[in-house]
């Protein structure tokens, strides 16, 4: 596995990489899992059949962090795994893994094929040359959702043959078995994720503002945290809104089943992982009306889903969060992280032969 971040790092990815790697592991897969460290070393963890190698970082910018000793471990080391399994086409160790001497290449490539930047849209235009090289160097494809897939087929129509999805999944026993944090009523809203400006937290906070009663809890580190923090003073609502940043496993399961209504408002996403585990939690959602979110949305019930259109104002917002907020609980079809190991590794037996 090839991933520019992995637990403690939060994120979708790093949340994907981590359970699907552990999962592999427990099939009798030897994983090797490459990331980025924070140190000025390599280090190196094993945990039984699992071992996370941390290289250290050359390039520290947030959306263009890189590792020459990755390059280096992958040129000499890619050729003698069954597969190199890169996550992230929006990443330099994907296109590492791909430029690497290797067997075969799967690539998971989280896909959303813009930037809301106008300096990061010009570099994923010109980035788009050596990504269209990885696309074609991949023997499998595997989309997390069936928008991400039609976008990637849009993109690059070579790929369709190679294309499979395979949804994310999620920590069924444990969100089921998470006890709520007590005090906090039910007027606890949440939000989960990376805090950066395409998530659109500040959305959630001009909501709560329009809900004298509510409160917040944002889970999640970023670049944009300040100033969401100084949007809440603005707002009136500090006192209301409560930045945790990161927390474990255990306590995140627990913020899903301790909230009233979850939040997740992003402008795009690849797969929609934090509504997929609210409802897995049976708390409502209130999600952007995106492909990967009405995907999300149909493995629970109406009752406890609700869209919002990106031009919603934050009193519709609001009104969304009062209409789910204590919905009883319903039953959702989403699937868990071992079916997501088992269909993965089905994959690269495919390879393999």
């Amino acid at each position: 596995m090839v991933t520019p971040g992995y637990p403690p790092d939060v994120g979708g990815i790093e949340q994907h990489v981590g359970h699907l790697a552990a999962g592999l592991a427990e099939l009798g897969f030897a994983v090797d899992v490459l990331t980025h460290g924070e140190g000025g070393r390599a280090e190196r963890e094993v945990r039984g059949a699992l071992r996370i190698l941390r290289f250290p970082l050359t390039t520290t910018a947030r959306h263009y962090r890189a590792s020459v000793p990755m390059w280096r471990y992958l040129h000499a080391n890619g050729a003698r795994y069954t597969a190199v399994h890169a996550h992230n086409y929006h990443a330099l160790p994907a296109l590492f893994a791909a430029m690497s001497p290797r067997r075969s290449l799967v690539l998971t490539p989280h896909y959303h094929g813009d930037s809301a930047s106008p300096l990061r849209r010009l570099l994923h235009r010109a980035y788009a040359i050596p990504g269209r090289r990885m696309i074609e160097r991949a023997a499998r494809i595997i989309c997390v959702s069936g928008a991400e897939a039609d976008l990637v087929r849009r993109h690059f129509p070579a790929a369709i043959a190679r294309i499979s999805v395979i949804p994310n999944g999620v920590d069924s026993a444990a969100l089921s078995a998470a006890a709520p944090f007590s005090g906090h009523g039910r007027r606890l809203a949440l939000t989960v994720g990376r805090l950066d400006g395409y998530k659109r937290v500040d959305r959630a906070l001009e909501a709560v503002a329009q809900s004298p009663s509510q409160t917040l809890h944002v889970i999640g580190e970023g670049e944009a945290r300040r100033a969401l923090q100084q949007r809440a003073e603005d707002l009136g609502i500090a006192g209301r809104v409560q930045f945790l940043g990161r927390v474990s496993d255990g306590d995140l399961a627990r913020w899903y089943k301790t909230a009233a209504v979850v939040l997740s408002l992003s402008e795009h996403e690849a797969f929609g992982l934090v509504a997929a585990e609210a409802l897995a939690a049976g708390t409502p959602v209130v999600l952007s009306d995106i492909p990967a979110h009405r995907e999300v949305g149909a493995m629970g019930d109406d009752a406890r889903v609700r869209f919002v259109g990106a031009e919603a104002s934050a009193a519709q917002v609001a009104q969304a969060m009062e209409a789910v907020a204590g919905a009883p609980p319903g039953i959702s079809r989403v699937p868990d992280w071992a079916s997501v190991a088992q269909r993965t590794a089905h994959v690269y037996d495919a390879i393999a032969r």
